[in-house]
């Protein structure tokens, strides 16, 4: 219907692609349109000003907001709680949930074809609040929400955010949150290890590789892990066509797996309890 952007270049890029009006500010917008479902992605420390802005001025169905929900939780509770009272349908952009492969995955565990519990490691860049949140929203979907951790080392990153090694205790496994150089490359990848093989995958990539435990080539009665795995497809090359499509499902009275703002606050309560 519309999009608003303060940067006037990429109003006019938007107007050319979708061939529908941008506005340079959300008052303007919303006396000019009455939408159903908004979709705000600006930055994290301007959430909350824009879902308030946005909600004095209409009542949309449907809001998705970009991760985190908030720096601050206090803050994302209280904009949940509104969307709560005036019955808008509230999510969060932790767009893995709605990955079909991350799908697949939490059907295998839930069956016990993925035997638990499991061990882990994450490696990330760039922040645990904002980067690393995706890998702990991701792994309460699959193996339960966090009940303990031990922080192993911290140093700040000179925002808002932190860069942190720490053991992360979920309901069925334990992982390891372990961050990198942020200055020489960004890195988001997850390797899971469990009685009956190993999970690998990256961010950014088009697959999952599962490497079941099997029979060794030559030893009888040894046993080692694949050197075959299986290959598990993603939606990485077109993740967010799949939260739209989850979204759609859900509004047409459909099961739609997409990361509801209550799950986005379970993730955002755990960070911030790690961080404390």
């Amino acid at each position: 219907m519309a999009g608003v952007d303060q940067d006037r270049e990429k109003r006019k890029n938007f107007e050319r692609l979708y061939r529908c009006q941008s506005y340079s500010d959300i008052k303007t917008a919303l006396a000019c349109h009455a939408p159903h479902i908004v979709v705000v992605a600006v930055p994290t420390e301007l959430h909350s000003k824009c879902i308030y802005e946005i909600l004095k001025l209409c009542n949309p169905n449907v809001l998705l907001c970009e991760k985190p929900l908030s720096n601050d939780l206090p803050e994302a509770v209280n904009l949940v709680k509104l969307c709560k009272d005036r019955s808008i349908r509230f999510f969060v952009n932790y767009c893995r949930l709605s990955d079909p492969g991350v799908i697949e995955i939490k059907r295998r565990l839930d069956s016990g074809e993925i035997s638990i519990p499991v061990k882990g490691v994450v490696w990330y860049t760039n922040g645990f609040r904002h980067n690393a949140s995706h890998f702990v929203n991701l792994l309460e979907y699959w193996i339960g929400p966090v009940v303990d951790y031990q922080i192993i080392k911290s140093e700040p990153l000179g925002n808002s955010d932190i860069k942190i090694d720490v053991r992360v205790s979920f309901d069925k496994g334990d992982v390891f949150f372990l961050s990198g150089w942020d200055r020489e490359f960004t890195c988001h990848y997850l390797e899971l290890l469990c009685q009956n093989g190993r999970l690998l995958y990256g961010a950014g990539v088009e697959h999952i590789n599962w490497c079941p435990v099997g029979g060794h080539p030559t030893i009888k009665g040894y046993t080692v892990l694949s050197d075959q795995p299986e290959t598990i497809i993603t939606g990485n090359n077109k993740y967010q066509f799949y939260v739209v499509d989850e979204l759609s499902c859900i509004l047409g009275g459909k099961n739609g797996n997409i990361c509801s703002a209550d799950k986005a606050l379970e993730t955002l309560s755990s960070i911030e309890k790690i961080l404390e």
